[in-house]
């Protein structure tokens, strides 16, 4: 057994890994109760605001969160934790002030951003919503980036576990609302839950701050100003790298609807398609990522402080069981998306167009768990330019497919974009990676065996399935039981596999060293 003093990266990461489980699972209910109050053209709607929120938020939070978190473990890891302290004050500051300019921005052009860039005038009153949870959310963010730099996950775990029960309880409030009013439920009731959530979570974090009490709270001995010029350093390019990224994926919210449009459907069906895409689909495939989000998030700070310690051997080991774990975790979830796909979307959504989805989204589990967390390494070695560059060739593929695919292939022209750009990111960022990290990678340990693993696993699932649907269990039970055996039995195939795979190295390590010493 690891105390969390010897493990920090795992004890946190499974904190964070556990909320974000049990947020994404609430999360995943509550889209659920979306699609079926609000429909496919709701979601599609409340799903083309998002990237403008997106864009706001990365240019106020994004950049700030990781330079903090960076510059605060860096502090900390040379036995610094009052700079640390005036570290976080100084990018707080910075972070809010920055968030109240543009709020109010937003508020006030959401009626231009509605009628001529996105082309839809409800969208309107959704975007002057959100402008309110831009500072809410700067702060709680900010607040963040300090516990995770001190290694302590478990405030921002609760307050994120908080933030989705506040965001589903309000959005049911207000469905409640529009019931005795005998009025349609629309994507306001979505917005008005993320309002809610974020106040939540803002207001836990700092009653959580104001109740610490650590010896180090002061800016004595330090300048505010040369702490702020490190992070704006630091923050400027990651900052840069998330609002062009967002600035892409609003171009892709915008785009969408019209190619398909294009390509011979309506205006309700080219909104109902994306909605079904964004708003059912993606949330499955990125349900699993909830462990490689709370790695990720976990490593930037950890191999940070390791940088700052010339801890090689360390930055090594992490990089390679991160790797080879991300892509266990590609591989049985992929596999699963794809064999239980149409009957996942059915159940649940009752959209048979989601599982089409499914199926072909299955095969981007893979690189997308692994890309989130190879990006967290790189920013951790401060290798930002390197994530922007990539994240731009991946993005710039998706709206050539999207331009020019979309009007001739459909939706589908976008799903194969969306798997050729992530192909590239990934292999750019295991490139970029190497140059700095001289880490192993066995083909067949990493790829092969998984792989196997997973076609096994997901056979056994199957036939789990139909023999609970013959003595009739219920769909829900039926489908449930495939997905546990297909994940165990992959799991233990896994398992037995890394057990003979070290004990033939540690053999071999001994057969050499035996040699050695006979020559000798």
């Amino acid at each position: 057994m690891f105390s969390s003093a010897k493990h920090p990266v795992l004890t946190g990461t499974a904190i964070l890994t556990c909320a974000g489980t049990l947020s994404r699972l609430i999360g995943f209910f509550y889209r659920i109760f979306l699609s079926r109050t609000i429909g496919a053209q709701g979601l599609g709607i409340y799903q083309m605001i998002f990237p403008v929120y997106a864009f706001c938020l990365s240019g106020v939070t994004a950049g700030i969160q990781s330079a903090l978190s960076r510059c605060c473990s860096a502090a900390l890891s040379k036995g610094n934790p009052r700079k640390g302290w005036v570290f976080f004050l100084s990018g707080s500051g910075l972070s809010v002030g920055l968030s109240l300019i543009v709020s109010f921005f937003l508020y006030t052009r959401a009626p231009w951003i509605s009628l001529h860039i996105l082309h839809e005038i409800r969208c309107c009153e959704l975007l002057q919503l959100l402008a309110f949870s831009l500072p809410l959310c700067s702060i709680h963010t900010c607040i963040h980036a300090w516990y995770f730099s001190t290694r302590r996950t478990t405030v921002p775990a609760v307050s994120q576990l908080l933030e989705q029960i506040a965001r589903v309880s309000a959005s049911y409030v207000i469905y409640l609302i529009f019931l005795e009013q005998d009025l349609t439920p629309t994507p306001i009731l979505a917005v008005g839950g993320i309002l809610f959530g974020e106040l939540a979570a803002c207001f836990f974090c700092v009653l959580c701050l104001a109740f610490q009490k650590p010896a180090h709270k002061g800016t004595a001995g330090f300048h505010v100003r040369s702490c702020l010029r490190e992070i704006l350093t630091l923050s400027a390019p990651l900052t840069l790298n998330r609002m062009l990224v967002n600035l892409f994926q609003s171009t892709e919210a915008i785009l969408i609807p019209g190619k398909l449009e294009a390509s011979g459907l309506s205006n309700t069906q080219s909104l109902s398609l994306y909605g079904a895409l964004t708003g059912m689909a993606l949330p499955f495939i990125l349900f699993p990522s909830a462990i490689t989000s709370a790695l990720s998030t976990m490593l930037l700070p950890t191999i940070a402080g390791q940088q700052a310690a010339g801890k090689e051997d360390a930055i090594i080991r992490s990089t390679e069981q991160t790797i080879q774990y991300c892509l266990w975790l590609g591989f049985l979830s992929g596999g699963i998306f794809f064999f239980f796909g149409k009957k996942l979307a059915l159940i649940f959504y009752r959209n048979p167009d989601a599982g089409i989805f499914l199926q072909i989204l299955a095969f981007l589990c893979p690189f997308l768990y692994l890309t989130a967390t190879l990006t967290g390494i790189l920013n951790g070695l401060g290798h930002t330019v390197q994530c922007l560059i990539q994240n731009l060739a991946g993005l710039g593929i998706r709206i050539l497919f999207v331009t020019f695919a979309i009007p001739h292939m459909g939706i589908r022209g976008y799903l194969f974009g969306l798997l050729l750009s992530q192909l590239i990111i990934t292999g750019l960022n295991l490139i970029f990676l190497h140059k700095s990290v001289k880490f192993r990678f066995p083909a067949v340990e990493w790829i092969v065996l998984p792989c196997c693993g997973m076609i096994l696993g997901c056979g056994c699932g199957l036939f789990t399935y139909r023999i609970l649907c013959e003595i009739k269990t219920g769909g829900y039970v039926a489908l449930f039981g495939g997905v546990l055996v297909a994940g165990g039995v992959f799991l233990l195939a896994m398992r037995l596999c890394s057990k003979n795979l070290q004990t033939n190295h540690f053999y071999l390590m001994y057969q050499k060293t035996a040699f050695c010493n006979k020559q000798t």
